[in-house]
């Protein structure tokens, strides 16, 4: 007979409860000043190093891939960005015309997240999150 003792039962940790805390402010403005950044980069090997450095601030959990709560940050952030740069050139220009912001989200969407999976690769925000940034002026 086998004891309770002797029996290999494998054990599984729990992981921890994801922590859903509001960003600060102070984040909430770095990652706008480091998206003006990639929009002013003077030549597109800085423009990609900036990309990487905000994409490791996105990645908060270090997976490699944006989803879930990074995702939406990206997605609002990118979003921000371009309304207030819209907003700049429809004073600039004396336009009367200001995209809504959902088409522009949507935009945003299609733009860093070509295949609509609901991830964000670091190769699709290579392309997407400068496209994003500069298609506004």
């Amino acid at each position: 007979s086998t004891s309770a003792s002797s029996i290999n039962v494998p054990v599984f940790k729990a992981k921890p409860p994801r922590q859903h805390r509001r960003p600060s402010g102070e984040e909430v403005v770095v990652r706008a000043k480091m998206l003006e950044e990639i929009d002013a980069a003077k030549t597109a090997e800085n423009a990609v190093d900036l990309v990487d450095e905000l994409f490791h601030v996105y990645d908060r959990d270090g997976s490699g891939v944006l989803q879930g709560e990074e995702y939406d940050k990206v997605l609002k952030d990118l979003t921000a960005h371009i309304l207030r740069e819209a907003q700049e050139r429809k004073k600039r220009l004396g336009m009367s015309f200001l995209p809504p912001e959902e088409i522009l989200h949507q935009w945003v969407v299609d733009v860093v997240d070509p295949n609509h999976d609901g991830a964000i690769t670091l190769e699709e925000a290579r392309i997407g999150f400068r496209k994003a940034v500069n298609d506004v002026k």
